[in-house]
């Protein structure tokens, strides 16, 4: 790198952090080794790596010069030393990070989106004024204001539209969940297309897997999905039904209305343990 330097520059002499480099013909022809014009350059450029701590010392000088460059694009990192961001990384303006953020791969956060404590995402893109809290993302896209967190894991070629919660404890899985949907806590989603402004309460379980393939599940706009409900694939479920909590769903529902599927309670008065 210093010769390359030398050589582009036309230069006779570098000076380094721990010495000069001179160029051959300039030392061979002078009486006197002075330049008026010397050109400094950053040491850092040179180092090498023979062992992991001198790899970890060049980690270090990488991610504090892509740091320093989102920084003075006006990209807010709260905590610099916590925070790692891949060199591919795109981020926009207004955007606030918080500490222990690792953003990896082709990842882009556009405008205005809000980073909370403690997330991990890896060639996603999360669109403008969303907010994720201490979560997991992995090759999906986050639409326009949506919430995600704390603790959600959202898979690889999912889809969540604008406006969405996606809550504490929630994963999906290879799905698409419509714009204004609320997915608020520990359910899980997976092979999935749920419409517009429906309701996933807490505890539902998308049952995709039948022990032998994976099946799907395509739920409506406008659905109220009750607490503790499993969805038995393959399902689908019309717009604008309410499904009562505790209800285990085997067969699809046509028609808008009250499902309720549980088993019949029974009251054993005389029963003895």
């Amino acid at each position: 790198d210093a010769v390359a330097m030398l050589v582009k520059k036309d230069l006779n002499v570098l000076k380094m952090t721990r010495g000069y480099v001179f160029r051959t013909s300039f030392l061979q022809n002078t009486e006197q080794v002075y330049t008026s014009k010397p050109h400094y350059f950053d040491e850092e450029d040179m180092i090498c790596a023979s062992d992991y701590k001198q790899v970890a010392l060049i980690t270090d000088i990488l991610k504090s010069r892509i740091l320093g460059f989102h920084m003075m694009q006006g990209v807010h990192i709260v905590d610099p030393p916590s925070t790692f961001i891949d060199c591919l990384v795109t981020i926009g303006t207004g955007v606030r990070i918080e500490p222990n953020n690792i953003l990896r791969g082709k990842t882009i956060i556009k405008d205005d989106v809000v980073l909370d404590n403690g997330n991990t995402i890896e060639t996603s893109v999360i669109d403008e004024g969303a907010v994720i809290a201490s979560s997991r993302l992995q090759n999906c896209y986050i639409g326009k204001n949506t919430q995600v967190g704390p603790f959600a894991f959202v898979r690889p070629d999912s889809v969540v539209g604008d406006n969405c919660r996606i809550g504490d404890f929630v994963e999906v899985k290879k799905s698409i969940v419509g714009q204004g949907t609320k997915i608020a806590h520990m359910s899980y989603v997976g092979d999935a297309e749920i419409g517009q402004k429906t309701n996933i309460g807490c505890g539902v379980v998308f049952c995709n897997y039948d022990g032998v393939r994976k099946n799907p599940i395509k739920v409506g706009n406008r659905v109220f999905v009750g607490s503790n409900v499993n969805l038995v694939a393959p399902l689908s479920i019309c717009d604008d039904a309410f499904i009562a909590a505790g209800s285990t769903v085997t067969k699809s529902v046509s028609g808008k209305g009250l499902v309720i599927a549980r088993a019949e309670q029974k009251v054993v008065a005389d029963w003895k343990p």
